[in-house]
């Protein structure tokens, strides 16, 4: 019997959901003089409430206001062996989709036997993906793991190796952002240095444990999940041809070190994913992307640089993203300057980003950010970030 592909993820999630929830609840019912009662876990929560406000050349189908909402939650402990195991479980919302998070309707776009292409890892497309202004909410993860000596093992809804190791630099600005942006403030955004090629889904993998700073992860994804927070990609229907990702493997290395001597901290990382398709158009191939980073601070200064690249799933053309961050942090205070550029072959774009903004603790939880943002297809805006940390 053939499922829909809709169907088996939502299946995979409820299922996966349901399971990680019953786990939860029989570690609180047991005994507290159990070696596994919940009381011997080691638990945290993390959460984190930002709120943004821009004015400026906005673009019509970008929100002026964005709601952003994100809690996390471990628990962990050891058993009478010594070994390490726990669970963690992150929710993600926000109030609008800003402008369909980076997955942008293109006019005209590319086309094969009369039905429309699209990017099967930016979500480039002629099809809009999310109804302008709509709310989210994403389940980024709910995962068991299990720490060994040298592997650290995870099992459920979650990132890809490659998503875990390429993580963004902190700046001033967290929503609205040159490269990442959250929410697209005037339009034309094209740079995006973190993609994957699925949103958090059910995945197993590992990673070894840090070695004269060295790190290697994998993990592999049966069935992508199209759809996240930030990126949505089209689904397949009679007007797009957007075909579902298989089999997805993502493996990284990073290397994270502070050399005592000099007190300079170096971080760098080289990450590939690569998936199977299975649709008979000749525009299509398995896709794959690459990523790397690198970064050095000392004494309050951090200068980082991203690059990737991808195939987006065509079988001629590329997308390739580049960007560089610049910040100071002097007590309360981080500065950040950021600039960034990206190009698609396929769909003949190109654009670059430029963003400047200062923020400043309030007390131990609040935190106040003002910056402006501007792309070199002409508009500039100004933003104002207010977040609460617990």
């Amino acid at each position: 019997m053939n499922i829909p592909c809709d169907a088996v993820r939502l299946h995979v999630a409820v299922v996966w959901s349901a399971a990680t929830l019953a786990f939860f609840q029989t570690a609180v019912a047991q005994p507290t003089d159990d070696a596994f009662a919940f009381s011997q876990f080691d638990a945290s929560t993390q959460l984190d409430l930002d709120v943004a406000y821009a004015a400026g050349d906005l673009d019509p189908d970008s929100p002026s206001f964005v709601a952003d909402l994100r809690y996390r939650f471990e628990a962990e402990t050891i058993t009478s062996a010594g070994t390490r195991w726990g669970m963690r479980g992150h929710i993600a919302a926000r109030t609008g989709d800003g402008r369909r998070g980076f997955s942008q309707n293109f006019q005209p776009a590319p086309t094969e036997n009369g039905v429309a292409l699209a990017g099967l890892a930016t979500g480039f497309s002629a099809s809009p993906t999310l109804d302008d202004g709509s709310g989210r909410i994403e389940l980024s993860r709910a995962e068991l793991f299990l720490k060994q000596n040298w592997v650290e093992w995870q099992l459920g809804w979650g990132p890809t190796a490659a998503s875990q190791t390429n993580e963004a630099p902190i700046l001033a600005l967290r929503l609205f952002r040159a490269d990442r942006a959250h929410a697209d403030l005037v339009g034309g955004g094209l740079a995006h240095t973190g993609l994957s090629l699925t949103a958090p889904a059910v995945r197993i993998g590992g990673r070894s444990r840090r070695i004269l700073g060295l790190s290697a992860a994998i993990s592999f994804t049966p069935l992508a999940e199209r759809c996240g927070l930030d990126i949505c990609r089209p689904a397949l229907n009679t007007l797009i041809a957007a075909p579902d990702i298989q089999s997805i493997v993502s493996t990284s290395v990073d290397f994270d070190r502070r050399i005592p001597s000099s007190g300079v901290r170096w971080r760098a990382f080289l990450a590939r994913e690569w998936g199977e398709v299975q649709l008979p158009l000749h525009s299509y191939v398995d896709p794959w992307l690459v990523s790397a980073g690198a970064s050095r601070e000392k004494d309050g200064v951090a200068l980082s640089v991203s690059y990737q690249t991808t195939n987006d799933g065509f079988r001629a053309g590329r997308y390739r993203a580049i960007s560089g961050q610049l910040s100071y942090e002097a007590d309360d205070w981080l500065y950040s300057l950021e600039i960034a550029n990206g190009d698609h072959e396929v769909f003949q774009v190109e654009g670059s980003s430029f963003s400047a903004g200062a923020s400043r603790w309030i007390g131990p939880n609040a935190l106040v950010s003002g910056g402006v943002l501007a792309h070199n297809a002409g508009g500039v805006g100004a933003v104002l970030e207010m977040g609460l940390r617990f």
